[in-house]
């Protein structure tokens, strides 16, 4: 009786939330609507141009079975510097050249191919999880600072950091015969013409991206929502607004008016931590191979403070 009524009670509690939040959007609806206008045009103008091609390339060499090449004749190194197989070398050259979410989605292929178990799955996830340069370069750095110096400075702090996580985390791993195995197989070759590998990746791109704009209005309603009743600081509302999302948060500290230096460190912390809609942008991939939410929560944290402590020793 005590469990029916607990049932019970739970979905009376959940139907209750779930009118509060209804009535709450509808009541401020001005507010919603034009947080998620300028959600699409965040996206629209920075994010699908810093990240389609990325996407694209990244489902072309998957669904043409060419992302092991990638580490060619560098594969030995790459594995011997992480601790990972080398069957999974590809997935450390995606994740720093090509960025998020492209490392998750080439990691859960690997897991899913069987050359790697969930704990390598974990141990790559916590490294290759990163910007891509353009993003970086591009839009924060030229965008934003109109200045190339700081997006090369946020570039090597980020990257830096990553690299440092990866060489300094052990997961233990079993990998050794699937390193073995399938270090040299053809699992992932597909067989595709030339139209149907483009009509296929360009269909994935489209699925990629139609996530990250819909965990880009989420991420961007919530410190809206939230910081609309709380008179914070704008330097901790801007922080707290890149922990929830990562380029409106970079661009309100972009704005404030801090030395350059504290700017510049707090940028790098925010863009290495990612924010949670690059976590569950990440999450929502390989949670499929077994990689639990507060492990991506933990190593990306942990690269954000690296990050702005390297950000902080290069421009002082």
């Amino acid at each position: 009786m005590k469990i029916i009524h607990f049932h019970k009670y739970t979905k009376i509690t959940f139907n209750i939330i779930i009118y509060v939040i209804i009535f709450y959007l509808l009541i401020h609806s001005k507010l919603v609507v034009s947080c998620i206008a300028s959600s699409t045009t965040l996206f629209i103008n920075k994010l699908l141009p810093a990240l389609f091609v990325y996407i694209l390339i990244t489902e072309i060499l998957i669904n043409s079975g060419k992302t092991k090449h990638l580490a060619f004749g560098i594969s030995k190194v790459i594995s011997k510097l992480f601790h990972i197989p080398q069957a999974s070398s590809s997935a450390v050259i995606i994740g720093f050249l090509l960025g998020y979410p492209n490392s998750a989605k080439y990691i859960l292929n690997l897991y899913n191919e069987k050359q790697i178990n969930s704990n390598t799955a974990t141990k790559l996830v916590s490294f290759t999880s990163n910007a891509n340069m353009a993003y970086i370069i591009g839009t924060i750095g030229i965008g934003m600072f109109q200045s190339f110096e700081v997006g090369i400075i946020l570039t090597i702090s980020h990257f830096l950091s990553a690299i440092i996580i990866g060489i300094i985390c052990h997961i233990p791993s079993n990998n050794n015969i699937i390193q073995q195995t399938n270090i040299n197989s053809n699992s992932f070759k597909k067989i595709y013409s030339p139209f149907e590998l483009l009509y296929v990746s360009i269909n994935g791109t489209l699925k990629t991206l139609a996530y990250i704009f819909s965990f880009t209005v989420i991420f961007s309603l919530i410190p809206n929502v939230l910081l609309e009743h709380i008179n914070l600081p704008l330097i901790l509302k801007a922080m707290f607004t890149g922990i929830c999302e990562i380029s409106n948060g970079i661009n309100e500290l972009v704005i404030l008016n801090i030395p350059f230096n504290l700017k510049l460190t707090l940028i790098s912390f925010v863009l290495s931590f990612s924010s949670l809609m690059i976590h569950m942008q990440i999450f929502s991939f390989v949670h499929k191979a077994k990689v639990k939410f507060k492990d991506i929560l933990k190593y990306k944290t942990t690269q954000g403070i690296l990050s702005c402590l390297i950000t902080y020793l290069v421009v002082t």
